[in-house]
């Protein structure tokens, strides 16, 4: 009757032992897929040449095989240094996409790195926003209107008639800007899709006035 051999789990952790046997062999000018059959062979255990070529380093460098253990973890891709000329990259230019960012500042980690990173800092890619252009002119205007009549209640707005003319586009109306920014920066001056693109449209012109009834 045939005896099935008991089979014995192997750690992936190689015992001190058999490091300072291939230290041993390697010493004796065996190449590391001479030393890895030999440990192979006598200790029962699989051995490739890359661990020992591994382990031959590291006795090199250190004159041990102990392992060179990392209690801080895995050291960051992106450090503060990184992480803060991104941020100043996605306020100075929010419409450049991560790879022409890590292009740009040659930053030494995949799209997806970084990308994650700016996540992680609330940078999101949001559809621009669209405003009409405006010159400093209209700005001015529109601040000078506000500020003029802040005070206004609703009965001195029911007296005021509104008009105004809209253009629809009739062409490429779904065309989309992203842009790179905070959830509390949507507001910001550079947040906004300026539209100047002419193509074929629809003007419309309508008024409304905030009372029941309109005074003509």
């Amino acid at each position: 009757m045939e005896i099935e051999e008991e089979k014995v789990e192997i750690s992936h952790l190689i015992p001190k032992e058999i490091k300072w046997a291939i230290v041993f062999i390697k010493k004796q000018g065996y190449s590391n897929k001479a030393t890895a059959r030999e440990i192979t062979e006598v200790y029962k255990r699989p051995m490739n040449h890359q661990s020992v070529k591994r382990i031959w380093n590291l006795y090199e460098e250190t004159q041990g095989v102990e392992n060179q253990w990392n209690f801080e973890g895995r050291p960051k891709v992106i450090t503060e240094e990184t992480m803060e000329r991104l941020i100043e990259s996605c306020q100075e230019d929010r419409q450049m996409t991560v790879k022409e960012r890590v292009e740009e500042l040659q930053i030494n980690a995949g799209r997806s790195t970084v990308n994650k990173a700016l996540l992680d800092e609330g940078y999101k890619a949001y559809r621009a926003r669209k405003k009409p252009t405006l010159s400093p002119e209209n700005i001015q205007d529109r601040l000078n209107f506000a500020q003029s009549h802040e005070d206004w209640e609703a009965d001195d707005w029911s007296n005021v008639i509104f008009t105004d003319e809209c253009s629809f586009r009739l062409v490429n109306s779904s065309g989309r800007t992203f842009i790179r920014r905070r959830e509390e920066e949507k507001l910001q001056e550079d947040a906004f899709q300026v539209n100047e693109t002419r193509t074929r449209t629809l003007m419309v012109w309508g008024q409304s006035a905030l009372m029941d009834v309109a005074p003509w």
